[in-house]
């Protein structure tokens, strides 16, 4: 919880900027077109009383939904997280929340169903969904299988992640791929600025091999 109210803090800050930038409806669109993509990336390790439990890839993305909102921007904040159960098997979690619009007083919406995939790719089979600790967000359960293999790999190989989501089950998914070299987004002279960097990848590999090495 803790973590994701500074993920959350961040996310508010920027959009803080962007209506100092946008003081219209035409510039708003403007600024949703540019902003639309990835606004950063941080890798994480848990662990309880010392003991390494799972290691993630926490993200947010700027998506224009065109699926139920008629190309309006949504922020997807969430995460991606590889974990030890049962001492000796790995599932994955995919933590989801959508923030609507470009206010800096947004509440956060729970997707109906959320996925990860490969860039070129299936999604696995569908995960268990759960409520999560967060309000607002919305946690998914699943085994890691082959298909959450294969977009590990393109975490690790390509550095990027497809999340995609629905808000009722059966409607049109809207799907991102996370660019997850993007650390940092800034405005500066209402001009979007990425900052890139290769270290949460490193970092999320690094705490995965630990992790494996913990579950044999």
């Amino acid at each position: 919880m803790k973590k994701f109210a500074l993920i959350l803090l961040g996310f508010m800050e920027l959009f803080v900027s962007i209506n100092a930038a946008a003081q219209n409806t035409s510039a708003e669109d403007k600024v949703a077109q540019q902003l639309e993509g990835t606004i950063h990336t941080t890798s994480h390790r848990s662990s309880a009383d010392g003991v390494l439990e799972a290691c993630g890839l926490e993200f947010s993305e700027v998506k224009r939904d065109f699926s139920t909102k008629r190309g309006a921007p949504v922020t997807m904040v969430g995460s991606f997280y590889l974990r030890q159960f049962q001492r000796s098997k790995l599932v994955y979690n995919l933590k989801l929340g959508l923030f609507d619009g470009l206010g800096n007083t947004l509440q956060p919406v729970a997707p109906a169903n959320a996925f990860i995939s490969p860039p070129h790719g299936k999604a696995p089979k569908k995960p268990i969904r759960a409520d999560s600790d967060t309000p607002g967000f919305a946690l998914y359960v699943g085994a890691f299988d082959d298909d959450v293999l294969a977009a590990f790999k393109a975490v690790i190989e390509k550095k990027k992640l497809v999340v995609g989501f629905n808000r009722i089950s059966g409607q049109q998914d809207v799907t991102a791929t996370i660019d997850l070299t993007v650390v940092e987004t800034n405005i500066v002279n209402e001009k979007i600025i990425r900052t890139r960097s290769n270290q949460p990848v490193l970092d999320f590999s690094s705490c995965v091999s630990d992790l494996l090495k913990a579950s044999k």
